[in-house]
């Protein structure tokens, strides 16, 4: 796997800089008041009108109205003369016990010393955290030099699946779609990492149906899209070396190029830039789709672990992530 990281128990990490990362961030997490009124981390409760489950389509083929969608377009007809549409604000602690995330805010790793259940979870963040660096790297290595496949999709699902989302889920178990021409059976980056393969089908011939890009531990779904972020960073990675030592501090995304999301007492206002695949309509519909069918698949194989849980589907580019989590009936929606 591509972790390598020095620390091997939980215990190492007292006193760290990883652990203070995660108290720091917790903490905005966790406290409403950072974010008035609704406090830093929440979802969007967003309904499913109709759609096209039914008509045996493939992912990628997916037709889903969100009722939110119709509100705003009959808004638009109206010229807002009643006002702009509300999309219901699900918080964090709604939906999740927040007990054991203000408990490491308060102590740290020495404070759940007894919770045994969850220290693997809190140990696979902070290893994340220790080795970040040197995934960033090989992540930027991956997505910008001339691979044997041929594809900027399969480079970006590739690197996504074996630096970034596998090293957040327990044993970094992940298997990207074997199904797809041309995927390396290392990683290129330099880390000689096994890239692991594997079935990745959802769904039957009479639903939505088809194969994910990534299944994380064989439970979660991740759909990869391009953007032209991308190709911009392979760009600047072709550049003269003089060239990328003057613009290193202004290496972040600039700003006309980051999402803008805005809400204000539940009013949401979505503007979406030409490079934001993930808010395109087509891609909102395929994410949707992946989500409720790995959903509903993973209740009916553990309904005793899952029935009770958001099972979250990731949408995912070089630069930015969606999350849609569903509980059977409920879907909620994080940009």
């Amino acid at each position: 796997m591509a972790s390598n990281s020095s620390y091997q128990t939980i215990h190492n990490f007292i006193g760290s800089k990883e652990e203070a990362i995660v108290i720091r961030y917790l903490r905005l997490i966790t406290t409403e008041a950072y974010l008035p009124p609704h406090g830093m981390c929440g979802f969007y409760n967003l309904i499913i009108k109709t759609c096209n489950a039914d008509q045996g389509t493939c992912f990628t083929d997916a037709m889903v109205n969100l009722q939110l969608i119709d509100e705003c377009r009959k808004a638009v007809r109206e010229q807002y003369e009643c006002g702009f549409p509300k999309c219901g604000f699900v918080f964090l602690k709604d939906i999740v016990d927040e007990s054991i995330l203000k408990l490491f805010v308060t102590g740290g790793v020495k404070s759940i010393e007894k919770y045994t259940d969850y220290q693997q979870a809190f140990l696979v963040l902070l290893q994340f955290l220790h080795d970040k660096d040197r995934h960033e790297q090989s992540i930027k290595s991956l997505i910008t030099i001339n691979s044997a496949s041929g594809s900027k999709v399969t480079d970006i699902t590739v690197a996504m699946a074996h630096h970034l989302y596998s090293q957040l889920v327990p044993g970094n178990k992940y298997k990207v779609n074997g199904h797809v021409k041309d995927i390396p059976r290392v990683c290129g980056c330099g880390c000689r990492g096994r890239i692991s393969q594997g079935d990745t089908s959802l769904g039957s011939q009479d639903t939505w149906h088809g194969r994910v890009d990534v299944l994380l531990d064989d439970t979660i779904a991740v759909c990869v899209k391009e953007d032209d972020s991308s190709d911009e960073m392979t760009e600047d990675n072709t550049s003269s070396e003089d060239e990328d030592d003057e613009t290193d501090e202004d290496s972040e995304e600039p700003v006309s190029k980051q999402r803008k999301l805005s809400y204000s007492d539940s009013h949401v206002e979505v503007k979406p830039t030409k490079t934001d695949v993930l808010l395109e309509q087509n891609t909102l519909n395929q994410i949707f789709a992946e989500a409720v069918t790995n959903t509903f698949a993973q209740v009916n194989v553990n309904k005793d672990k899952f029935s009770d849980f958001l099972i979250p589907t990731f949408g995912s580019t070089c630069y930015n992530v969606s999350n849609v989590s569903i509980k059977c009936k409920k879907a909620v929606y994080q940009l």
